[in-house]
């Protein structure tokens, strides 16, 4: 399954490669991508995410960087029962 999807992959990047950089159209599909990525750089919603905290939703969560670190204490906990589990054995054993 990696491999199909690497393999999609490369060739989305090949097609998208090409449709740039068509010698017939290619200038004129680069100029119209700028454009609308000039204009999505000038927009309300980018200025808004440009103007957040970046802790501020940990925050509103209520627990701010200390919440952050004791939820990663129970991350090896998790896998470890989730393996349990997909093996067929009772979790926590």
């Amino acid at each position: 399954m990696q491999s199909l999807m690497t393999l999609l992959g490369g060739a989305s990047l090949g097609a998208g490669a090409m449709y740039l950089m068509d010698p017939d159209r290619g200038h004129h599909r680069r100029t119209e991508l700028r454009d609308t990525l000039a204009g999505v750089a000038d927009s309300e919603l980018v200025e808004r995410a440009r103007q957040l905290e970046p802790m501020a939703a940990v925050r509103q969560l209520g627990g701010g960087v200390g919440a952050l670190l004791e939820a990663s204490r129970w991350v090896p906990a998790a896998r470890a029962w989730l393996a349990a589990a997909a093996r067929g054995g009772a979790p926590g054993t």
